[in-house]
């Protein structure tokens, strides 16, 4: 499974409790274009939080929770 897919995962299984989730779903786009691995992708999200109100970085580290989740899970098994 790639990261992208991965992400697209954790972003369904975390969607209904996501405040913003036309933003996030910009945000998943633009990372999906630029990242190259999973520990990637993390960087990049956590890059956006620095930039973002309060209830936006709430959902990126939701995401980025279940994506780090998916992940372990991934290479346990």
């Amino acid at each position: 499974m790639s990261f992208v897919t991965l992400l697209n995962q954790a972003f369904e299984n975390v969607g209904a409790n996501i405040a913003n989730l036309d933003e996030v779903r910009d945000l998943l786009a633009k990372i999906e274009n630029e990242a190259d691995s999973i520990s990637h992708v993390i960087s990049l999200l956590e890059l956006e939080m620095a930039e973002v109100d309060i209830t936006l970085r709430t959902d990126i580290r939701i995401l980025i929770n279940e994506f780090k989740h998916l992940s372990e899970e991934r290479r346990t098994s």
